[in-house]
Formats: C-alpha cells, sequence, structure tokens
C-alpha cells in the first residue's frame, strides 16, 4: 500500500526484472505486483508471466506489464478469487 506513486516508480524496472527472476526460477506462470492507493480505490498491477489470465479476469488490456484495476482494494477478497477462477478457463482453451 502506497500513497506517493513516484516511490513504486522509481523502483519499477528492479521490480519488473525480480518478479520475471522469481517467476523463471520457480517455473510459475503468472507473478503479479499489486500496488493499492486507498485514496484512488484501486489498483495498479505489474505481470510478468501469462497476462491474458489478468486481462480476463478484470476485462482489462495490459501494456508494458502493468495495468490498473479500478474497485479492487483487497488482494483476498478481489484479486485472487478472480485470477483462480480464469486461470482454469485459460488453461482449458
Amino acid at each position: 500500500m502506497v500513497l506517493d506513486e513516484e516511490e513504486i516508480s522509481a523502483k519499477e524496472d528492479d521490480i519488473k526484472m525480480e518478479m520475471e527472476r522469481l517467476r523463471k526460477e520457480k517455473q510459475y506462470d503468472l507473478v503479479a505486483f499489486l500496488i493499492t492507493n486507498p485514496l484512488k480505490r484501486g489498483e495498479e498491477i505489474l505481470v510478468k508471466g501469462d497476462k491474458r489470465i489478468t486481462e480476463k479476469a478484470f476485462a482489462v488490456k495490459i501494456q508494458d506489464d502493468k495495468c490498473s484495476i479500478p474497485g479492487t482494494l483487497s488482494r483476498k477478497k478481489d484479486f485472487i478469487p478472480a485470477i483462480g477462477y480464469f486461470c482454469n478457463t485459460i488453461y482449458e482453451l
């Protein structure tokens, strides 16, 4: 959770690099880094891996490994259930 988005922007390249390293090392399909700003009532997300999961789950388009998900404030209540549901639909294709 951050109030100062510039703090994350300054570290974005390092964060993405570490996410990709982790994804490859652990052989994950998806690594997501959620950035919550409670004043904006939504999350920005950095994504590495299979972007279709996030795009389908939230009806968003990921560009440059990131997107905004309006109205999503909770990883446990909003993000994880949607991702879990659409992981199943993606891999059934």
